[in-house]
């Protein structure tokens, strides 16, 4: 093992870029949350179609229009096959749909068993014979 390990430290980046890579996702990520997502609410959308909607527009795609801006001013010559090796973006392998797979089947189940969980929680309220006089709401 070598023992002088070089330790690549990033160049100061300023406060200007700094706002951009940092401040101005943060706002759109607040405007997404607190002005468009119970805007669309309030238009009678899903919650979860409408944080997916406003996340992605808002948020995420302006994210990954700047990644590909950015790799398409750093590859010497861009084109789709170089911006995508400059991104590391490369072909699934067996092992990485299996563990895909794997984890579809674990969030599945997790989400059936809290299903179903919740369901009979709601069925013991219905029918009367839950603790509720033991159970208090705290405030926020």
């Amino acid at each position: 093992m070598n023992a002088e390990r070089k330790i690549l430290l990033p160049a100061r980046i300023g406060i200007g870029l700094s706002i951009v890579l940092f401040a101005l996702p943060g706002l759109l990520l607040w405007v997404a949350t607190h002005r468009v997502v119970p805007g669309l609410v309030g238009q009678g959308r899903e919650p979860l179609a409408a944080w997916f909607l406003a996340g992605g527009v808002l948020v995420f795609g302006p994210l990954l229009a700047a990644a590909l801006m950015v790799a398409w001013l750093a590859v010497p010559r861009p084109s789709p096959a170089a911006i995508l090796e400059h991104l590391r973006v490369r072909r699934l392998t067996g092992s990485d749909w299996r563990l895909a797979l794997a984890t579809l089947i674990v969030t599945v189940a997790a989400m059936a068993g809290l299903q179903a969980v919740n369901a009979a929680r709601n069925c013991q309220q219905s029918t009367g014979t839950s603790r509720t006089q033991h159970s208090r709401v705290l405030p926020l």
